[in-house]
């Protein structure tokens, strides 16, 4: 069930980074990094995937630096922090 919430989070954020919000380059950055690693824990078998290289606080800390000024986006990254948590990584 993880997964697919995961999958529907990744969609999200890649929709809502589809829609042309401004950001600066490195936050663009920042988002497509969470964005493929995120994408890469779908391709590991179940197993492979506690403790992924502090994926999830990565992802929590770009929320709270994008809280302020994209708040969309910062919804989006939140589940995505959350559904990590829940699958243990």
């Amino acid at each position: 069930m993880e997964r697919r919430e995961l999958e529907r989070s990744i969609k999200h954020l890649r929709s809502e980074l589809g829609a042309g919000q401004p950001l600066s380059e490195g936050d663009r950055k920042l988002l497509e990094g969470i964005l493929t690693d995120a994408a890469a824990v779908l391709e590991r078998e179940p197993s492979d995937i506690e403790g992924s290289s502090g994926l999830t606080e990565r992802v929590r800390e770009a929320a709270v630096r994008l809280e302020g000024s994209h708040p969309e986006l910062t919804r989006a990254i939140g589940a995505i922090a959350d559904v990590l948590s829940r699958m243990g990584i």
